[in-house]
Order: structure tokens, then C-alpha cells, then sequence
């Protein structure tokens, strides 16, 4: 174990140059990290509730282990590209008890089959630039998909005006 009764918040916004983080065991509810740094690596207990992540360059999927996201209840990832952030939030909302309730993706390039993760978004909440909660998640960047439906396509615009979506065809 990793220091189970460590109930709180770990600060680490001051340490740009760690490179890994190994939490995972402990109690910690979020890891505060810098806005930018080397991080390679992190590890995260079943508890966190907050996973934000900003201008962390060297960081990717692989390096990125979660006991758990069935407690996360915000998503703030700011161009971080080596983690493809559509599929932690899907994952998120495909947990048993999911818990997120507020979601900022940005600079995102990802691609899927279809648009169903970007309309169970539009129903959740969001942050805006300064981490301050918003009545919309936010979505940014580019995402292409195999098949949008023309029904649906308008309003998920609406709801991510600076989310670029393409699409291979466009059905009725």
C-alpha cells in the first residue's frame, strides 16, 4: 500500500521537471500538477475524483494507469496529445457508477465510429479556461468520424463550435 490514509489533494503544481508520479494504493482524491512540465508517467488510485492534465507533452496512454475512473468526476485535458482523451472519457461514461459530471477537452485529434460520445457530452457540464464550472462541457480540436447522422450533426455543433468534425458519410 501507498499510504492509504492520505485522504486529500497531492499539490505537485510546483515540480515542472518530475517525471513520474506513483500514487497509486494511496487515498489521494487529485494531483494538482504544473501547467506544462515533463511528466512521463503517473499512476492513480481508485479515489481521484479530478483528473486534470495541461501541456503535459511527454505524458501518453501507456503512461497514464488508473486503478479506477468510476470516481472521476472532472475531466480537464489541455493539449496533452499523447493521451487520446475521447477514449478516458469514454471510459469514464462507461464505468458502472460513472461519476463525471464536467468535462474540458482541448486541442483534441481524435477520431471514432460514430458521434455518440459527443452527444452523451452535451449533457454534461464543463470548465471554462480558468477551471470555473460552465452549463456545457468544451471540445476542441478535431475529430473525424466514419458515420454522422444528419439529425444529430447540427446540434452537437452548437454545443462544440470550435470542434472541428468530418465525417466519411453523412447518412439521413
Amino acid at each position: 500500500e501507498n499510504c492509504p490514509a492520505y485522504t486529500s489533494a497531492l499539490d505537485l503544481s510546483g515540480c515542472e521537471n518530475m517525471r513520474e508520479v506513483y500514487a497509486r494504493g494511496s487515498g489521494i482524491t487529485a494531483v494538482t500538477l504544473p501547467s506544462g512540465g515533463m511528466l512521463e508517467k503517473m499512476e492513480l488510485p481508485r479515489g481521484i475524483t479530478n483528473l486534470t492534465l495541461r501541456n503535459q507533452t511527454n505524458l501518453t496512454d501507456a503512461g497514464l494507469l488508473l486503478e479506477s475512473v468510476e470516481n472521476i468526476s472532472t475531466v480537464w485535458i489541455e493539449n496533452v496529445s499523447g493521451i487520446d482523451s475521447i477514449a478516458l472519457v469514454e471510459r469514464c461514461m462507461d464505468s458502472d457508477n460513472s461519476a463525471l459530471e464536467r468535462v474540458r477537452l482541448v486541442g483534441i485529434d481524435s477520431s471514432s465510429k460514430n458521434l455518440n460520445t459527443l452527444v452523451g457530452l452535451m449533457s454534461l457540464s464543463g470548465l471554462d479556461e480558468k477551471g470555473n464550472n460552465i452549463g456545457r462541457a468544451v471540445v476542441t480540436g478535431k475529430y473525424h468520424v466514419v458515420k454522422a447522422y444528419a439529425d444529430t450533426l447540427p446540434s452537437i455543433r452548437e454545443a462544440f463550435p470550435d470542434l472541428e468534425i468530418t465525417y466519411d458519410v453523412l447518412a439521413d
